[in-house]
């Protein structure tokens, strides 16, 4: 079965935060898993770098532009702690994190260009991938 592109013009991209929808006003979101190494060097292989995984944390990035009118729509202050998130890269294709916390938010608005909305922050809890096969 040929492969298809997750990408631009379908219209199914979105992010939830605890449940409400923020297709509306954003334009860029990313998500990264980082696994801290830890070190496990001993006496007896002293001279030779070890390292074991330790946890795993989610850490994600949104912007978006700022608008009015919606829940959804304004900045990201206070930046939301204890949220669940939801990525939508296409229809089938979702990244979850029950609890989720934003390390940054940041609301700019400049002369004579649209607002801009950005928050970045983690998920160290358990998360769910659901990815379509076929």
């Amino acid at each position: 079965m040929p492969l298809t592109t997750i990408g631009a013009k379908t219209g199914t991209g979105d992010m939830t935060i605890a449940g409400v929808s923020y297709s509306a006003i954003l334009r860029e979101f990313e998500v990264e898993s980082f696994v801290q190494m830890i070190d496990s060097s001993v006496f007896s292989i002293e001279g030779v770098a070890t390292q074991d995984p330790g946890m795993e944390q989610l850490r994600f990035r949104l912007m978006g532009i700022g608008k009015f009118g919606a829940p959804a729509s304004g900045p990201l202050i206070p930046a939301p702690q204890g949220a669940a998130l939801m990525f939508q890269f296409s229809t089938g294709n979702t990244i979850s994190m029950p609890i989720s916390n934003f390390e940054r938010a940041l609301a700019r608005r400049t002369v004579n260009q649209n607002m801009i909305i950005t928050g970045e922050g983690l998920s160290n809890g358990a998360f769910a991938v659901t990815w379509l096969k076929a």
